[in-house]
This record gives structure tokens, C-alpha cells and sequence, in this order.
């Protein structure tokens, strides 16, 4: 189904209020809720992976389709992530996108995107390893993400 009032949803993201792209985060996630497809909205809330407000990222993580084991590492603990990123660097083998492995840190990469801001070094640190390990020679680390 094709989100209504899509065009309203976009303009109040663009917006700075926290508040406003939280509701329109929520919404989106309602819209997916009852299995509207929200993929038109992706490429506005992208940089969303990235704001300085941790709410905002981890709601923006939940919109991807992330493996819902991951979404329980929004309440880890640094030792808990860090074991689940250092699991992630292990079974991540590029260019071989048949493999499972590899599928399972492609679904990963919002949540990779998320833990860049933890605040925990080592945590932030392991993330940019685990990143790092899923990019092909040469890549460059903008496009991995």
C-alpha cells in the first residue's frame, strides 16, 4: 500500500524540531505497522542514523528491517555489544552477498550506524572494526554505510 499523505510526512521531517521527527518516526513506523510499504521514505530518513539525539537514531534503526536481536542491544551493555559486533566482524565475508552471513550484517548496517555514537569507546571502537570488516578493498567507508 502507498503511505498517504506522504508529501506532509517529508516536509515535517525536514524540520529541526526533535519532537516533530520523532511523531513522524512513530507514524512511519505505524504506516509499517499495517504493512504499508515505507520504502519511499528511506532515503529521507537515512541521515536520521546519524543525529545527535540517541532517541532519534534508534527509532530510525527500527523502521529498517534489522534483526530483532539487534533492537535488544538498544538496552546492552557495552560487554553485550561488544560481543555481538565482535560475532558480526567474524561471519562478514565481502562480495559474497549469497552467503548468510553476509545478509545477516547487511540487515546490521542501521544498527552499525546507531553504535558509531555509543557512548562507550570501546563499543564505539568494536562498531567501526565491524564496519570495517564488512567493506570490500578499496570501498570507500561512507558507501559501506
Amino acid at each position: 500500500m502507498i503511505i498517504p499523505d506522504f508529501q506532509s510526512i517529508i516536509k515535517k521531517l525536514k524540520t529541526d524540531d526533535i519532537s516533530c521527527v520523532l511523531d513522524c518516526l512513530d507514524e512511519l513506523s505505524t504506516l509499517k505497522s499495517k504493512d504499508y510499504n515505507i520504502n519511499e521514505a528511506y532515503p529521507f530518513i537515512n541521515k536520521y542514523l546519524f543525529d545527535e539525539n540517541e532517541e532519534i537514531r534508534w527509532k530510525t534503526a527500527e523502521l529498517f528491517d534489522i534483526i530483532p536481536q539487534h533492537l535488544k542491544l538498544k538496552t546492552a551493555t557495552s560487554q553485550e555489544k561488544i560481543k555481538e559486533l565482535e560475532f558480526l566482524s567474524d561471519c562478514t565475508i565481502p562480495n559474497m552477498v549469497q552467503d548468510r552471513s553476509e545478509r545477516d550484517i547487511e540487515y546490521s548496517m542501521p544498527l552499525l550506524a546507531v553504535l558509531l555514537f555509543d557512548n562507550d569507546t570501546k563499543v564505539r571502537e568494536s562498531d567501526i572494526e565491524t564496519i570495517g570488516s564488512t567493506q570490500s578493498d578499496n570501498q570507500d567507508f561512507t558507501i559501506t554505510i
